[in-house]
């Protein structure tokens, strides 16, 4: 992988009322799939922003939350980034 782990994603949502677990998860340009996403802090069911955290600087990303439960349940629309 080139470049540095010092870019972050910040993602933001609607509240994923009622969820008992949500995620975010990351494919980069090395990944086969979708893996679990390091966050700055724990996503909830009253959260509305996330910052992925631990990308690579200049490589895109696929991002998208997994949740479960609640009136959110399943795979969210996914974004692609590129930290800076």
């Amino acid at each position: 992988m080139a470049g540095s782990t010092s870019g972050t994603a910040d993602l933001t949502f609607g509240a994923p009322t009622g969820a008992t677990n949500v995620i975010a998860q990351q494919k980069g340009p090395s990944d086969a799939g979708f893996v679990t996403a390091v966050t700055a802090s724990s996503i909830t069911a009253a959260s509305t922003s996330a910052t992925v955290v631990d990308l690579v600087a200049g490589d895109a990303y696929d991002i998208q939350l997994q949740v479960t439960g609640g009136d959110k349940a399943g795979t969210s629309n996914t974004v692609t980034v590129t930290p800076a």
